[in-house]
């Protein structure tokens, strides 16, 4: 729904769009339902890789590098933030 309707796609615009929208979305009561299984993780990390391979300029760039440019962190790294806060 991010993709199609946009015709100027700047990275920010992406990165606004995905932490508004999607990212609510995935970390909703993360730590009731938290992934444990390898494969349901890898699912779930498609979805802000998918977001990082649309962004112009950042298509061929490694995953992670992508990440650390756009200020973006995991999936697995959110939760843990999110568990030491809590714990906190």
């Amino acid at each position: 729904m991010i993709k199609k309707p946009l015709v100027y796609k700047s990275p920010e615009i992406i990165l606004q769009l995905h932490k508004s929208l999607v990212r609510p979305q995935l970390e909703y009561c993360i730590q009731v339902w938290r992934p444990c299984l390898q494969k349901d993780i890898t699912l779930l990390e498609r979805i802000p890789h998918h977001m990082t391979r649309m962004t112009p300029g950042y298509k061929h760039i490694p995953y992670e590098d992508k990440l650390t440019k756009l200020g973006l962190l995991t999936l697995q790294q959110r939760q843990l933030q999110w568990d030491l806060i809590e714990v906190f």
